[in-house]
């Protein structure tokens, strides 16, 4: 069998079987490759919209924190907009650490730790 048909297969059985978009991915990846810079920033810009307005709209710590700084998803309509977000620290994580979730995860999420090897 060609390899490149046993590649499609195998992407396209692991999507099924784990629920992974591999294969929309590659083809993706495939297309934006050729992209002219104004259209990654479009693209980039546009996902940091929709992260920042579920984040306000569904972790309590950034529902709080945008409200404090009287800033709307909305408000984010350009990379100098985003700047005006702080950086979330290891501090913040560890002090904040349940305030961070997502109201849209399961409840029976588990403390685990790493390896720290990667």
């Amino acid at each position: 069998m060609n390899s490149n048909i046993s590649k499609l297969l195998n992407y396209k059985f692991h999507d099924f079987i784990k629920g992974t978009e591999i294969d929309k991915t590659k083809k993706f990846l495939m297309q934006s490759q050729y992209w002219k810079t104004e259209q990654i920033k479009s693209y980039q810009l546009n996902k940091i919209q929709k992260l920042v307005k579920y984040a306000y709209e569904n972790v309590e710590y950034y529902t709080e924190l945008l409200d404090s700084l009287k800033i709307k998803p909305q408000d984010i309509r350009s990379f100098e907009d985003y700047k005006c977000i702080p950086i979330l620290t290891k501090e913040i994580a560890r002090t904040q650490n349940l305030r961070l979730n997502s109201k849209c995860i399961e409840k029976g999420l588990r403390i685990s730790k790493t390896g720290g090897t990667t």
